[in-house]
C-alpha cells in the first residue's frame, strides 16, 4: 500500500483541477479534499476549526456527502466506486468490508496551485460512519457504470442546489462536528 504524505505549504501530490473551485471525496482514503480559489483567511479558519454538518445521501448510481462548515455555503462532492478500475474492484470491496472508517481528513487548498492551506482530521459519529459503510457496499453489489454515475449528478444537479440537497428528503444520515470559533 502506498502511503502519501500531506503538510500545510505545500502541493497536492496528484492532479486535481486548477483555477476552479472543487469537493472531492474518497471513501478508501477517508480525505475529503476542498479546492477555493484563493481562499479567504474566513474560510480558512472555518474549515481549520469551526463546527461542520455533514450529510450523507444514497442513490443509484452516486453517493454525494454535503457538508457545511460554519458560515460557508452548503457544499457536496459525489462519489461512486464505479470510477474505480476494475481490476481494484475487488480489493475495495474487501477494505469496505474489513471495518468502518470513523476519521475524515479534510485537506483544504488554494486551486489557484493546489497548495494545502489546512488540514483537518475528523471524528464521525459511529451511525454516520456505519451508514456511509452501507452506502458503499451496497455500491460494490450494485453493477453500473461511469455514465450512469454521470447521468445520475446532471440530474440532481439540474434540479437541485448543495443547500436544497442538504435540505432534502434523500438524506439518510447526519453527522455534527462542534468546532471552536478561533
Amino acid at each position: 500500500m502506498k502511503y502519501v504524505k500531506y503538510e500545510i505549504g505545500e502541493k497536492l501530490p496528484f492532479d486535481f483541477p486548477i483555477g476552479q473551485d472543487y469537493a472531492k471525496f474518497g471513501y478508501t482514503d477517508s480525505m475529503l479534499f476542498l479546492g477555493c480559489i484563493n481562499p479567504s483567511l474566513k474560510e480558512i479558519r472555518s474549515v481549520k476549526s469551526e463546527s461542520l454538518i455533514l450529510k450523507l445521501i444514497e442513490r443509484p448510481h452516486a453517493l454525494y456527502l454535503i457538508f457545511k462548515f460554519n458560515n460557508m455555503d452548503w457544499m457536496d462532492a459525489p462519489y461512486s466506486i464505479c470510477l474505480f478500475p476494475k481490476e481494484k474492484m475487488k480489493i475495495l470491496e474487501e477494505k469496505v468490508r474489513a471495518g468502518v472508517i470513523n476519521l475524515l481528513t479534510v485537506v483544504l487548498t488554494d486551486s489557484r496551485d493546489n497548495t494545502i492551506k489546512v488540514l483537518r482530521a475528523i471524528a464521525l459519529s459511529d451511525n454516520f460512519a456505519r451508514e456511509l459503510q452501507k452506502a458503499v457496499l451496497n455500491q460494490c453489489e450494485r453493477s453500473h457504470t461511469v455514465e450512469e454515475h454521470k447521468r445520475d449528478i446532471a440530474q440532481i444537479y439540474q434540479q437541485y442546489s448543495s443547500e436544497q440537497l442538504a435540505h432534502s428528503d434523500f438524506v439518510i444520515s447526519t453527522c455534527k462536528i462542534e468546532g471552536k470559533l478561533l
